[in-house]
């Protein structure tokens, strides 16, 4: 877990920095993350339908199109995944 003085992206270079997307990124597609993770684009749309991942949809009409702000998915990484 994150020192206090750590913010999620200085915890999870220090323990797995290949789980991070660049720095300049500030929103993130669902299969950039399911590709990251090696999961599949429908596990991490459940995941944002239950709540555990947060995204912006910025779909029209019938469609959605999802959004991860980096925050968001550094945040899941820090409190779902075992990484140390």
């Amino acid at each position: 877990m994150p020192q206090v003085s750590q913010t999620p992206r200085q915890y999870l270079e220090s323990v797995s920095p290949d789980l991070l997307f660049s720095k300049e990124r500030s929103v993130l597609l669902v299969s950039e993350i399911s590709k990251k993770l090696g999961l599949t684009d429908q596990h991490v749309l459940n995941l944002i339908e239950e709540g555990k991942l947060i995204a912006l949809n910025v779909g029209g009409g019938s469609r959605n199109f999802w959004r991860v702000p980096m925050e968001a998915y550094e945040k899941y990484l820090v409190d779902n995944l075992s990484l140390a």
